[in-house]
């Protein structure tokens, strides 16, 4: 594995010789994850017949482990603050696949944690996932089972992460794993899609009348201000990927630089961390400012223009490349009709 920027990635000389099914050639590679793609897009129906197919599943691994490496540590800048709590908990990654964010997980605490588990139903995918552990971190104290009941009665605080999962488990069956495991915290990294966002609003709902809090991306427990909008709230990261990766998405047509997602993350018996505001959607600059939508105080949405001469020129360089997701203090300069003025307070960057 690579350290670029601060950022792990992988690449595909790492992880081939580890793949359950050797592609006779780069054209085989490409015509399996485009098989797999459209399985997650234009088939639904079909999403997971590639569960079933040893040639599917290592196409999966190779492209979309490689190119979810890096949003780890990416959804940790967002979430910077609860590093030490995530580290020193058991964390559990519920359908782990090959291990796509398991050994992200991993990585991102240079390997010092105490439990790391993953949990996974599909046989080939556990089957890829052991492969790749025993070629690549063949001394890591990882756990990989197919049922939540193997798992031991928690010893220490708990945080299960549900990754790319919930949209294909769906909300009952995710609510049945958290019953299971009894968990302190809760982190969700999906898909940024309108779609899986009322799922999600489901979510959320049940887990606080149960006594979570959330912490990412509610300012409060209050209900969303987009609850009974034809719109949803999601993060985006931009990731840069090895070289390879980067050459492998442009021959397959799938964009894996700018990434939407959906982050959260919700501890019980803990009240939710003073938040300024967080950036739900960024517009494209203008001459005179930077607009954005924010969500702030007990959950109120609103739109903010960020005025460039209130800024040096390497302030406005930064702000300008804010994504959804980041989270601001800013005091107001002005109420209009319409939006606030605000001044970004604090660190800019």
């Amino acid at each position: 594995m690579a350290l670029a920027r601060g950022l792990f990635t992988m690449n595909l000389t790492d992880i081939k010789p580890f793949l359950i099914h050797r592609f006779k050639s780069e054209g085989d590679l490409i015509k399996a994850i485009t098989k797999v793609s459209n399985n997650f897009t234009a088939a639904r129906e079909d999403v997971n017949d590639y569960l079933l197919d040893e040639r599917l599943v290592a196409a999966y691994a190779a492209f979309y482990l490689t190119t979810n490496f890096p949003k780890f540590s990416h959804c940790m800048e967002y979430l910077e603050g609860y590093k030490d709590l995530l580290q020193e908990s058991e964390l559990i990654d519920i359908g782990s696949g090959p291990g796509t964010f398991l050994f992200a997980i991993g990585e991102f605490f240079d390997w010092n944690l105490s439990t790391l588990y993953g949990i996974e139903t599909s046989h080939l995918m556990k089957k890829q996932a052991a492969k790749i552990k025993e070629g690549l971190f063949p001394d890591k104290n990882i756990e990989i089972v197919s049922n939540s009941n193997i798992i031991p009665k928690k010893k220490k605080n708990r945080i299960v992460i549900f990754t790319h999962s919930v949209n294909e488990m769906g909300v009952e069956r995710a609510i049945e794993y958290i019953k299971d495991l009894d968990p302190d915290g809760i982190m969700f990294i999906e898909p940024g899609t309108k779609s899986f966002f009322k799922e999600y609003l489901t979510l959320r709902e049940k887990l606080i009348e149960s006594g979570f809090n959330c912490h990412y991306p509610c300012p409060s427990n209050n209900e969303c201000p987009m609850k009974d909008k034809d719109d949803w709230c999601h993060q985006y990261i931009r990731v840069t990927h090895d070289p390879e990766i980067a050459r492998l998405s442009q021959l397959v047509s799938i964009n894996r630089v700018w990434q939407p997602m959906t982050l959260g993350l919700y501890l019980k018996g803990s009240t939710t961390k003073k938040a300024g505001a967080r950036i739900i959607r960024t517009y494209p600059e203008t001459k005179f400012s930077l607009g954005w939508d924010i969500c702030y105080d007990a959950n109120k949405l609103t739109f903010v223009e960020v005025i460039k001469k209130d800024y040096d020129k390497s302030e406005v360089k930064v702000l300008s490349k804010y994504l959804a997701g980041k989270n601001v203090e800013f005091s107001i300069k002005k109420e209009l009709t319409d939006r606030l003025r605000i001044k970004v307070e604090g660190e800019i960057g």
